[in-house]
C-alpha cells in the first residue's frame, strides 16, 4: 500500500513529500519505478515515471476537479455534489497548501 521499500532514499523522500501535501485527497504510491495517485473518491488512476511528473499530473487533476466543482458540474456517481474528496481539496486550497 505504501510503496516499494526498495526504492532509493530520494524516492522515499519524494513519496513522503507527495503524501504530506496530497494525502487528504489522493492515495499515492511508488512501486517498481512507477508513481501512481488515485483520487480518494474516484477510480481514475494517474501514473508517472517521476515524482515531479506525478506532482504536475496531480495539480492538473486537482485544477480540473475544482474548476468543475466551481461550475457546479462536479458530481458523484449518484448525481449529487461530490463529497469528502472535494471537501478535502477545498480545505487544502483554503489552507494555502496547494
Amino acid at each position: 500500500m505504501y510503496g516499494d521499500l526498495n526504492n532509493a532514499p530520494d524516492d522515499q523522500e519524494q513519496l513522503a513529500d507527495l503524501r504530506w501535501h496530497w494525502d487528504l485527497a489522493y492515495e499515492i504510491n511508488l512501486c517498481g519505478g512507477t508513481w501512481t495517485a488515485r483520487f480518494l473518491t474516484g477510480a481514475d488512476m494517474l501514473s508517472a515515471a517521476s515524482a515531479d511528473d506525478l506532482r504536475r499530473r496531480i495539480r492538473a487533476d486537482y485544477t480540473s476537479r475544482t474548476a468543475a466543482a466551481a461550475c457546479g458540474t462536479a458530481t458523484s456517481a449518484g448525481g449529487a455534489e461530490a463529497g469528502p474528496g472535494v471537501q478535502a481539496l477545498r480545505r487544502l486550497r483554503d489552507e494555502g497548501v496547494i
